[in-house]
């Protein structure tokens, strides 16, 4: 069997590295002005928005090519990171809800620290209109301690066939995962 899931990968990798190789790649600017952007996602059914995550706090808006001035949401006073260099803490996850169109739910993923104890908070946020976001409207999903400043992760998504929310946690940091984080079924 791992002679065949071998043959199969090297097949995937040349065949992709065959069809990269005849591809015209290139970049396009959309926007400038953004603050460490981490992440873009759309809502379903509005193609013309962008929604950026900037890692200390803010997601900003990308509409019909132009970057708005004000932010869709700004909750940087509450992130903790996102400053640095390498920096891996701050607002690292954005999605929406399947339903977007008609409930305006959309769900965040940040790290902050609360009693000096860094945590990752999954949030529940409504937006107000198509530009902008209530701020006040933040439902706490879900919130546990992160042991490390990095490897804190931070994907949200939505299953396509389930429409579960997905959170992807990260093992906590650490060089070689000093606390075995990743392979503990028991721990976020």
């Amino acid at each position: 069997m791992p002679n065949m899931f071998r043959r199969f990968a090297m097949t995937v990798c040349l065949t992709l590295t065959s069809a990269l190789s005849h591809a015209q790649l290139g970049t396009e600017l959309v926007a400038s002005g953004l603050d460490r952007p981490v992440f873009l996602a759309s809502t379903p059914g509005d193609p013309d928005a962008l929604f950026v995550i900037e890692q200390e706090g803010a997601i900003r808006v990308i509409r019909d090519g132009v970057l708005l001035p004000d932010p869709f949401l700004d909750i940087d006073n509450t992130v903790t990171g996102g400053t640095g260099g390498g920096e891996e803490r701050g607002l690292l996850g954005l999605a929406f809800s399947p339903d977007y169109a008609n409930d305006g739910k959309f769900y965040i993923n940040y790290t902050t620290t609360r009693s000096n104890q860094l945590g990752t908070v999954v949030s529940e946020f409504t937006r107000l209109d198509a530009n902008t976001a209530d701020p006040t409207s933040e439902r706490e999903i879900i919130a546990f301690s992160q042991p490390q400043q990095n490897h804190n992760a931070g994907w949200l998504g939505f299953g396509p066939h389930d429409d579960l929310l997905y959170v992807f946690t990260g093992d906590g940091g650490g060089g070689n995962a000093p606390l075995n984080n990743a392979v503990n079924l028991g721990n976020l």
